[in-house]
């Protein structure tokens, strides 16, 4: 079954969008126990997004000291006690000049041009800057396993600034700034899709949430195809971790690739909503296609992962690097129970509709198309 490219386009930005809107949870460093070495003076571009908030609360758990610099749109109100400098990445750098710190943390770069500015204006500001990429990078997911030497896209419409249409391509011109303008002071990280309290794409989220209602329930494939995340406070642990340890290089931030299945999400799901009446019925891809239904245009988080598929490789990136450099993923039914208990806080107006997924009228009636199928076989 084939994804078109704007779907996939869609995936990258599942991975690594850090904008967005509502209560966060907060990040705990149960992780990472031990006391630094020294306390830092960071440098946060955006923070009060989705995986801005728990590298706060991170380090600030911490001992260390944060500045965010952001436009003052999403969530203002969210750290009264943190200095906040009022700017914008495009054209108005100013609030940063003069100033210094230990070490940046760029959440929010998505264009060359932009990064480029804040990189070059950081050079001499801080000895180490920390770039969150995104494994959309990558040319080609046609293999299992990739680790961070595979293959980068290439930007073909030189000068493009279209992040919807070319968001990998962009994304590894940034690295490139970044490593460019910093040599052998950069920290670049990959991360998939991103997951955890304070999603504000609810793609991961639906899982859960969908059973969590109980009844019928449409499900794709056979329960096989693999799923991999990373929980936004493991992402917020390992950054902390490479800036306080000097950890400079590229790496992919990922559960252990192939160890965690779809069928393995609902059934974690299941136990941990304590649903007594859910009836999973798994459908065969083909037909869904057939229903207009394809994956992560309508069913998030998931694609086929079967070796022939030309992305069966999304869901099994290697971790490896990050791994023997201190990356730790929780239990995945950790993810789960903490996305849930967060997902119950929200208003009614937040929560109504889901922001990904298929709607129930839309799910009812496949189901119901894959139940004549059936009986006029």
């Amino acid at each position: 079954m084939s994804i078109s490219r704007r779907e996939f386009v869609q995936l990258g930005l599942a991975g690594a969008l850090a904008a967005g809107s509502g209560p966060v949870v907060a990040a705990t460093t149960r992780l990472y126990g031990e006391i630094p070495a020294r306390t830092l003076k960071i440098l946060i571009l955006g923070g009060t997004g989705f995986i801005g908030p728990h590298m706060v609360r991170e380090a600030q758990g911490r001992g260390h000291t944060i500045t965010l610099f952001n436009r003052g749109k999403s969530n203002p109100d969210l750290f009264s006690d943190v200095e906040t400098l009022i700017g914008d990445r495009d054209g108005n750098l100013q609030a940063l000049e003069g100033r210094k710190w230990d070490v940046v943390i760029d959440n929010s770069g998505y264009l060359p041009r932009l990064v480029g500015d804040s990189a070059r204006l950081l050079a001499e500001a801080v000895d180490h800057y920390l770039f969150i990429s995104t494994i959309s990078v990558y040319a080609s997911f046609g293999q299992r396993f990739m680790d961070e030497t595979a293959a980068l896209k290439v930007l073909e419409d030189q000068g493009s600034e279209e992040i919807e249409k070319y968001y990998g391509e962009l994304k590894v011109l940034c690295e490139q700034v970044v490593q460019e303008t910093l040599p052998g002071r950069n920290t670049i990280i990959r991360p998939g899709l991103i997951a955890g309290p304070g999603d504000h794409t609810d793609r991961l989220s639906y899982w859960p949430i969908r059973v969590s209602r109980g009844g019928q329930m449409l499900a794709p494939g056979d329960g096989s195809d693999f799923m991999q995340w990373v929980d936004a406070r493991d992402l917020a642990q390992f950054a902390i971790r490479c800036i306080e340890r000097e950890i400079t290089g590229i790496y992919n931030a990922v559960r252990p690739a192939a160890a965690y299945t779809i069928g393995d999400m609902i059934e974690d799901s299941r136990v941990i909503s304590g649903v007594k009446d859910l009836e999973v019925e798994w459908i065969p891809v083909d037909f869904l296609a057939s229903q207009e239904i394809h994956p992560f245009a309508n069913l998030p988080a998931w694609v086929p992962s079967s070796p022939a598929s030309e992305f069966s490789g999304v869901f099994t990136v290697s971790g490896a690097a990050g791994v023997a450099k201190g990356l730790r993923a929780r239990a995945a039914t950790e993810t789960i129970a903490d996305t849930l208990a967060w997902w119950h806080t929200l208003p009614e107006e937040r929560r109504n509709p889901i922001r990904a997924g298929i709607s129930a009228e839309k799910e009812a009636e496949v189901l119901a198309a894959w139940a004549k199928e059936n009986s006029d076989a």
